[in-house]
């Protein structure tokens, strides 16, 4: 909700005119403070911080005094150490406030009234009337899709009590508010009650999540039951534990839209047809057309966007005669919650909404070869995958050229390979990863030919529908899909390497997650952790047949 400042209104006071050029609201909780919950690592702030909902600029003098070098240079320092923004630009705001506190003028609390987790706003509608700005600087508004841990369930994220809740339907003053803030229509004036209702109606609103019960077209209601669980679940963690927040991830319920966009497909009557199911984040939307010219099929995407970024990508999809001329296609928006990748989560959710008997477990960086649809289609049959437990693998390959001649068969792949225009996927940074798809005997086989489980397998396959789903534990960079296969595995899937199928990586920039992988001590050391306990899980649901899995990964 945009909002205009009148000068006049705000009563600058004498003095205004100095070096102030940013006129702010205080922020309304403790979360600069660094205490509300165990290693709390906030940006620094100057006491308790400001909201940057509402900003007043001087604009003339914010350019003479070279604002953009300042924020910038700020930022990279504090990023140093930080690794990422927790709150976006109020973190830089904050800290560049924290260094140069003349920069500020405290603008009156109803300028800008927090709605927010953990919020100390009923100090300012208390005592005042004639409130001008209500943010709702939080993912849960009244009657709206709500995120985040536990959210919905009379508990915040972190498992800290969220007060007392709406006992009564709202007032028509409350509603007509609700109304004119969804159109952008002026505000009514807010009594202080109503105010403080609405507020404590938005902390304990609906929930919609992913994995739940049916609910409304495109949503997910998360169960009592399921709320029970995870506050369980979550009072258990250890918050002093340095692996607490990779643990914490696995519990947060996310925003999600489904069919996104309109999605039209009547599954082949043979019962032979496939989805490629994948999921990207904005920094990979260019892969979106190129994958259409390849693969011909259904395919069902999770992206995870935050608002944002939702609407640029329906622009971007509406400006793309290639998306817009494919009905067969499924975009499921997860939205942004939490400082890592949940890229299992995404793959789920990918999974769940295909509407056909068989997958194709890609990601979004390979460009299947021309005709991959339907020769998976005569593969099904072929290996009768409706009634036995197959994984069929499709070998994968990379170049490290932006263009690319793709090749339209296996006889032209072979060439670029020998050439070195193409490479066998990772062979240079992680062989293991694809070594059992034994690209030798693959180079002249005519016919499938079965592969036997070796540690850190993470092969791409063609499964039913009803195959497991990717463990959420890891999140982020790493082992998401190894411990994948290592369950199909465990539940005795035989893996069958298809001898005229291939698919291609193509080159991109590193990812965040795989840049604090490499950067970040402690994020290996978790990951390491998660792994471990992966395993424990998996002797304990399988029994002496996951033995192999410990003795391969200490001999790796």
């Amino acid at each position: 909700m945009g909002s205009r400042i009148n000068m006049e209104e705000v009563k600058l006071k004498p003095g205004y005119a100095g070096q102030q050029v940013l006129g702010l609201v205080e922020n309304q909780s403790d979360w600069y403070l660094g205490n509300l919950w165990k290693n709390h690592r906030p940006w620094p702030a100057l006491g308790r911080g400001y909201n940057t909902g509402v900003i007043l600029l001087l604009l003339d003098k914010l350019r003479k005094m070279k604002w953009e070098q300042m924020w910038r240079l700020t930022a990279e320092r504090e990023l140093m150490g930080m690794l990422s923004t927790s709150l976006a630009d109020q973190d830089i705001f904050n800290a560049v406030i924290k260094q140069n506190p003349f920069l500020v003028y405290q603008l009156p609390c109803f300028w800008n009234v927090q709605l927010s987790d953990h919020t100390r706003s009923e100090q300012c509608y208390r005592d005042v009337s004639d409130l001008k700005v209500i943010h709702w600087n939080s993912p849960k508004k009244l009657f709206t899709v709500v995120s985040s841990t536990l959210r919905g369930c009379g508990r915040s994220p972190l498992g800290h009590s969220r007060g007392p809740t709406l006992q009564r339907e709202p007032s028509g003053v409350q509603l007509s508010f609700l109304t004119a803030q969804r159109t952008l229509q002026p505000l009514p004036p807010l009594p202080q009650d109503d105010a403080r209702d609405i507020k404590r109606a938005m902390l304990s609103g609906p929930v919609t999540a992913v994995g739940g019960s049916a609910g409304p077209p495109g949503q997910a209601v998360l169960k009592p039951h399921r709320c029970l669980q995870l506050q369980k679940q979550l009072s258990e963690l250890d918050e002093d534990d340095l692996c607490y927040e990779f643990r914490r991830e696995r519990f947060t319920v996310h925003r999600t839209h489904l069919y996104f966009l309109h999605y039209e497909h009547e599954p082949a009557a043979d019962g032979t047809d496939v989805t490629l199911v994948a999921q990207l984040s904005m920094d990979r939307l260019q892969m979106l057309e190129a994958i259409c010219k390849h693969w011909e099929g259904p395919i069902s995407l999770a992206l995870y966007l935050s608002d944002a970024e939702a609407q640029q990508f329906l622009r971007y999809a509406q400006g793309s005669e290639v998306l817009m001329g494919r009905h067969n296609v499924g975009y499921h928006i997860v939205y942004k919650e939490g400082q890592f990748y949940p890229v299992n989560l995404l793959r789920n959710v990918a999974m769940k909404h295909t509407s056909t008997p068989y997958m194709f477990l890609s990601d979004i960086d390979f460009l299947p070869m021309y005709g991959l649809y339907e020769y998976l289609r005569k593969s099904i049959v072929q290996l009768d995958l409706a009634s036995t437990k197959k994984a069929m693998i499709v070998p994968a390959f990379e170049t490290l050229r932006y263009r690319l001649s793709f090749p339209k068969s296996k006889a032209e792949l072979l060439s670029m390979l020998d050439m070195g225009t193409l490479f066998t996927f990772r062979y240079h940074v992680w062989t293991k990863g694809h070594a059992p798809t034994n690209f030798a005997k693959w180079r002249t086989a005519t016919t499938p030919y079965r592969v036997e489980w070796e540690a850190d397998f993470e092969p791409y396959v063609v499964v039913r529908r009803d195959c497991p789903e990717y463990d959420r534990r890891f999140v982020g960079f790493g082992w998401n899909k190894v411990a994948h296969i290592m369950e199909l595995d465990a539940q005795e899937y035989e893996f069958t390497v298809l001898p005229n199928a291939y698919m291609i990586h193509m080159p991109h920039a590193p990812s965040f997650d795989i840049t604090k992988f490499r950067s970040n001590k402690q994020y290996r050391v978790c990951l390491k952790t998660l792994k471990e306990e992966f395993q424990q899980d998996m002797s304990r649901r399988h029994g002496f047949a996951a033995l192999k899995y410990l003795t391969a990964e200490n001999n790796s």
